[in-house]
């Protein structure tokens, strides 16, 4: 069975279970990780504690980039892999199978899948799942299915009621509905944290900054068209090349699968995961050329506003939108 670098993160089923390890499961995708996750996974963590079992999750990666029924998952994701697996982990999360979806495990019935993958290679002995999911081929199985196998298989099922926040039910959609529609703050409320972008410096420039402010009117992108007009040597390598009056501006691809911001110039903190730094930063979403191929995508433009931090082209980091500026 592979085990991901990540201790306890499984990316295929193990072919028989091990007895010493009864599990409680919690399914689903988990994207987002929202408050309706939460809850799910509270309740899961309470039963598991009483039993003495494993806290354990079985969630999917989709490496061919599509989801369910060949839904395309371009820009529509909250978390990467690698974020799921974090918030799980920090939630008490004991064991996570994230096993990619391939035609073996979604033409399998649902009673197969209780059996077979749950019972018996996975040594369930509790499967928690929300009032509202599905599992097996075409999505056959719900709520009312797992109560229904529980009475006669040695698995007990527990179905944990929807959340509502505002009177509307708290669910990976609404979260991207909200993003794409620019109210992230809302967003943040319901994910318990800041929607994040997980970037590649693509370009950097320098702008003497203003005297008196950073002149937080003008945009991250015309402070870049700024910058690249004042003078084409002032791209950068490194931000050592840069006077400390200077404003840094960078860009980058946008990510390919990331659910896309409505366009609007918002607030950002920069994570440097090399440096174990941040920055404050204005942020937008803007349609321009790559700066090497010359093709137009998607990009990300963002202006340091306070702090001075090491760049330079193809550099990770980490955006994480705060609000509207």
């Amino acid at each position: 069975m592979d085990v991901m670098k990540d201790d306890f993160v499984y990316v295929d089923l193990p072919e028989e279970c091990d007895d010493r390890t009864p599990r409680g499961i919690a399914l689903g995708i988990f994207d987002g990780f929202h408050l309706g996750h939460q809850a799910l996974l509270r309740e899961l963590k309470r039963i598991c504690r009483k039993k003495g079992l494993r806290v354990t999750v079985f969630t999917f990666s989709f490496p061919k980039g599509v989801t369910f029924g060949g839904r395309d998952l371009h820009h529509t994701e909250l978390m990467n892999d690698r974020e799921r697996i974090y918030a799980l982990k920090s939630f008490g999360v004991d064991d996570i199978f994230m096993i990619p979806m391939t035609d073996r495990i979604t033409t399998l019935s649902p009673e197969t899948f209780l059996d077979t993958v749950v019972i018996k290679k996975l040594g369930g002995v509790v499967l928690a799942i929300g009032e509202d999911a599905h599992f097996g081929h075409r999505g056959a199985g719900d709520a009312v299915f797992l109560q229904s196998f529980a009475t006669t298989h040695p698995l007990e099922a527990v179905v944990v009621p929807d959340v509502f926040w505002s009177g509307t039910k708290v669910s990976s959609s609404r979260i991207r509905a909200l993003i794409a529609a620019g109210d992230v703050k809302t967003a943040t409320t319901l994910m318990t944290r800041p929607f994040r972008l997980f970037c590649d410096i693509e370009s950097t420039a320098a702008l003497p900054r203003k005297k008196g402010g950073t002149g937080c009117q003008q945009s991250a992108y015309q402070s870049f068209e700024a910058a690249a007009g004042l003078a084409q040597n002032t791209i950068l390598t490194s931000s050592d090349e840069a006077d400390v009056t200077a404003e840094v501006v960078f860009q980058c691809p946008y990510p390919e699968r990331s659910i896309v911001l409505s366009r609007g110039v918002y607030k950002t903190r920069i994570f440097f995961p090399e440096e174990d730094t941040d920055a404050q930063a204005l942020s937008e979403v803007l349609m321009l050329p790559n700066a090497k191929t010359g093709r137009y995508g998607l990009t990300l433009v963002s202006r340091i506003t306070r702090g001075l931090p090491h760049l330079s082209e193809g550099k990770s980091v980490v955006i994480e939108v705060l609000e509207r500026a």
